[in-house]
C-alpha cells in the first residue's frame, strides 16, 4: 500500500517556526513599543494641559465669577464680567490652537447652589457658543469624582 500522507521536510519545518517565532516577537516588541509611545503622548499632554489650566487660573477674578448666572425670567445676569472672563478664556484658546468645533474647548465650572444634595455642577462662563449661539450659562452636568478633586484644589487630568 502506498502512503499518501503530505511530507514536509525537516529544514522546511524549522524555517516555518523560525520565521513564526520571529514575527511573534516583532509584533510583541512592536505592540510594546505602541504602548510606551502612547504612555508618552498622554503624558506630555496631560502636562501640557496642566500647565494651560494653571496659567488660565491665574487670570481670573472669581469675584467676577460669581457674579455670573441665568435667570429664567431675567436671563443671563453679570453680563459684563461674563464678557471679561470669556476675553480671558478666548485668548486661553487662541494662544494654545485648541480647536473649535462642537461646544466649547475652554468653560468655566462651579458647584451649583445646591451641590451637596445633587452633586451637580455648573458651567459659568464658556469661549465659544455652541450651533445655536447660546452659551449654556447655568447647565449642569454631575460631578466626576476628579472634578471633585479638583474643586478642593488638586489639579487633575482625565485619560485620553
Amino acid at each position: 500500500m502506498k502512503d499518501t500522507r503530505f511530507h514536509i521536510s525537516f529544514a522546511v519545518q524549522i524555517c516555518f517556526i523560525s520565521i513564526c517565532m520571529i514575527a511573534a516577537t516583532a509584533t510583541f516588541f512592536g505592540y510594546q513599543s505602541y504602548k510606551s509611545e502612547a504612555a508618552r503622548k498622554a503624558a506630555g499632554l496631560a502636562q501640557e494641559i496642566l500647565s494651560i489650566v494653571k496659567n488660565a487660573a491665574i487670570q481670573f477674578n472669581l469675584e467676577l465669577h460669581e457674579e455670573i448666572y441665568y435667570d429664567m425670567e431675567d436671563g443671563l445676569q453679570g453680563q459684563a464680567e461674563f464678557s471679561r472672563i470669556r476675553e480671558v478664556l478666548t485668548a486661553i484658546r487662541d494662544t494654545n490652537d485648541l480647536v473649535r468645533g462642537r461646544g466649547s474647548p475652554v468653560y468655566t465650572l462651579r458647584k451649583s447652589y445646591d451641590f451637596d444634595s445633587t452633586g451637580e455642577l455648573e458651567f459659568v462662563v464658556m469661549s465659544d457658543p455652541n450651533e445655536s449661539g447660546d452659551f449654556y450659562t447655568g447647565a449642569r452636568l454631575p460631578a466626576e469624582e476628579f472634578q471633585v478633586k479638583v474643586l478642593d484644589g488638586k489639579s487633575q487630568v482625565t485619560s485620553i
